[in-house]
């Protein structure tokens, strides 16, 4: 990616975004960094060959908002649109 020249994190600390500068003309990077439940860091989103620093910086701010976003309407979301079931309810009946 070339040389980090910004960091930042969100509140909890479980997501990073790093912005590098590489070489030539379209040298502006950025990546996000995702924490797994184990609190190990894994890649994201990476994305390359912006003109401008500025260019990455809002890229990346629309990347995290959108990450966010989904994550937050997955928390929610129920499977093929089924209300969850207790796992007490899915042991098989041997008596049958």
């Amino acid at each position: 990616m070339g040389k980090q020249v910004e960091w930042f994190s969100n509140r909890s600390g479980n997501m990073l975004r790093i912005l590098a500068e590489g070489e030539g003309r379209a040298s502006w990077h950025y990546a996000i960094l995702k924490r797994d439940r184990k609190g190990d860091f894994h890649a994201r989103k990476v994305m390359s060959n912006f003109f401008a620093l500025e260019d990455a910086r809002v890229d990346l701010r629309l990347s995290m908002v959108e990450i966010e976003k989904v994550e937050r309407l997955n928390r929610g979301r129920t499977m093929f649109g089924l209300s969850s079931v207790p796992a007490e309810s899915l042991v098989l009946n041997h008596e049958r």
